[in-house]
């Protein structure tokens, strides 16, 4: 269908071109978070997620080790962001992410510069 929807040319009254359903996706773990988890991005070919756990994590599938199985590469721990819906934003180079939490204060971290295993610190700016 995606092929398709490239090379296909417009059809007559506007019918679409036969679709293929997907009901199943490609890979499913609770391995990551044990809690809702509200807020997920992309940053290159790894995921970043963020539950409502005070926690985001930097992490990839590894089907190598198991069908469900994970590879947590980071994880940021929060204060105040136990909510519902605290969304995160990762910056273009992929580089830095985002978020703010229920106090009104915002957290920037540098996701390269984080140990494995360890709570990662946000940046420090200069008060004003």
């Amino acid at each position: 269908a995606v092929s398709d929807s490239f090379s296909q040319p417009r059809r007559p009254n506007d019918v679409s071109f036969p679709t293929v359903m997907v009901h199943r996706p490609s890979f499913t773990t609770e391995k990551v978070h044990s809690n809702y988890i509200d807020c997920v991005r992309w940053s290159g070919n790894f995921l970043l997620s963020k539950s409502v756990a005070n926690r985001i994590v930097l992490w990839a599938p590894d089907p190598t080790r198991g069908k469900s199985a994970v590879c947590i590469l980071r994880e940021m721990r929060l204060d105040s962001c136990a909510l519902w819906f605290m969304k995160m934003s990762v910056s273009v180079p992929l580089d830095l992410c985002a978020i703010g939490n229920s106090k009104g204060r915002l957290f920037l971290f540098r996701i390269s510069e984080i140990d494995n295993g360890h709570s990662g610190q946000p940046l420090g700016f200069p008060a004003h």
